[in-house]
């Protein structure tokens, strides 16, 4: 187990790695339908009109002793009258939390200038317009403000709007709108530098100059499906290194997600001759995903959050044999029946999710592997190698130490059995963990 490593290692599709969160927040009554960071706080919006901000902090846990994740009502930004579908968030030049924009069920965005820290801390100014006739289902821009921010929001009226936000005195002017952007309504957006990509129920996914609104790719995505998400990796691109052009992810409503390869030519630096190739797919079970999120580090992996419930962890790589291209799950995040509606990044390995029971939750993208590789131990003793250092022992229910037919790892959480040997010897093995 210890000195014969393979480079590949198979295991059962049917094996996934669980995640459990690490800090539940009860947010809203009825469904939690939006979520963002900013500067400090997580900003949650529900479809009970309410928007809060929550203050990140650590709990110390005297029963495993370690510290936790911990938040608390920083302050509500505001009691509207009508559901919240989508926000967005940008900070200023100190990264603490400047700007919020929230996108409702009746078309309207509401802008909040906000203050995280000192005495008069909360919203300072308010701003309210109507943007689309519609739902707003996305709303995107520079994560950054200084001066003036190009924002685009997108609708159910089919329609998407570029919009030139003023932090100083929390402006909002009409840039730009392309009316039939998507049949049927536009689902999502993502942005990357200069280029902004949407999603609509027509399953096209369109590529556009951010600045304005000047088409340059569209590709039929899902032909049986409306997209009804889309995430962008953040990963940097180097172009003679075609496998690290930005991925793209899309799921439809016929349950289909897809990993596309965001080309960006050399010679045309600002995207004007981008286009996107199909580089994988996966079927997701029980009707599909509701959201999407790229991994921060990974550009083959993406997190999406199913209908039935479940949220997966899905990747074309790491330790498992697969097939060229083909997304498979790795991970579960394990959290009760509640269904997601969307996923947010929170820094480092964190993210979050807002359900459908009003609830956030917090988790941690590689804490499944690491309980299992980095902070183990063998319930069995161990045994010295010739050089005098401990070596993992194989062992047995009677005591016995030739046979290994299940092994028990140690965590914060607790114990872990496992009797499938393979499990236990890829978390080891695909991990290189030291014994």
């Amino acid at each position: 187990l210890v000195e014969e490593c393979p480079d590949r290692l198979q295991l059962d599709e049917r094996e996934m790695l669980p995640a459990f969160p690490v800090a539940t927040i009860r947010a809203h009554i009825g469904i939690a339908s939006s979520i963002v960071p900013c500067g400090g706080l997580l900003v949650s919006a529900g479809a009970d009109g309410l928007v809060q901000a929550w203050r990140t902090g650590h709990r110390w846990s005297s029963l495993s002793e370690y510290w936790s994740k911990s938040y608390s009502l920083a302050f509500v930004v505001d009691r509207l009258g009508e559901g919240v579908l989508s926000l967005h968030a940008a900070v200023d030049g100190s990264g603490q939390c400047a700007v919020l924009l929230a996108g409702t069920a009746g078309g309207h965005v509401h802008a909040y200038k906000v203050r995280e820290k000192g005495g008069k801390r909360g919203v300072l100014q308010r701003q309210s317009l109507e943007a689309h006739q519609g739902a707003v289902h996305a709303i995107v821009g520079e994560g950054r403000i200084g001066g003036e921010q190009l924002v685009a929001t997108a609708g159910a009226d089919q329609s998407i709007a570029v919009w030139a936000v003023g932090a100083d005195q929390l402006t909002m002017q009409l840039r730009v709108r392309v009316e039939s952007a998507h049949r049927g309504g536009v689902r999502a957006l993502a942005l990357y530098n200069e280029l902004l990509l949407s999603a609509g129920l027509d399953g096209k996914i369109g590529v556009w100059a951010l600045s304005d609104l000047s088409p340059i790719r569209s590709v039929s995505a899902h032909r049986s499906g409306g997209v009804v998400a889309l995430a962008l990796s953040s990963a940097t691109p180097r172009i003679e290194d075609v496998e690290q052009w930005p991925s793209v992810y899309s799921a439809s409503a016929d349950g289909e997600l897809k990993r596309w390869r965001l080309e960006l030519p050399v010679h045309a630096p600002r995207g004007e001759k981008a286009s996107l190739t199909d580089v994988g797919s996966a079927i997701l079970q029980a009707g599909g995903a509701a959201a999407l999120l790229a991994h921060p580090h990974r550009s083959e992996c993406v997190t999406a959050a199913l209908i039935d419930g479940k949220t997966q962890l899905l990747c074309a790589g790491g330790v498992f044999k697969r097939e060229a291209g083909r997304l498979r799950p790795e991970v579960e995040f394990l959290g009760g029946t509640a269904w997601s509606g969307a996923l947010c990044q929170l820094g480092g390995s964190l993210f979050a999710s807002a359900s459908d029971d009003g609830s956030v939750r917090v988790w941690d993208m590689e804490r499944a592997r690491a309980r299992f590789a980095s902070r183990v131990r063998a319930q069995r003793p161990r045994a010295q190698g010739e050089d005098g250092q401990d070596r993992l022992t194989k062992s047995r229910p009677d005591g016995g130490a030739k046979e290994r037919e299940a092994i028990q790892f140690f965590d914060d959480s607790g114990a872990h059995t496992f009797s499938n040997p393979a499990v236990a010897d890829a978390i080891y093995l695909s991990e290189g963990a030291g014994i």
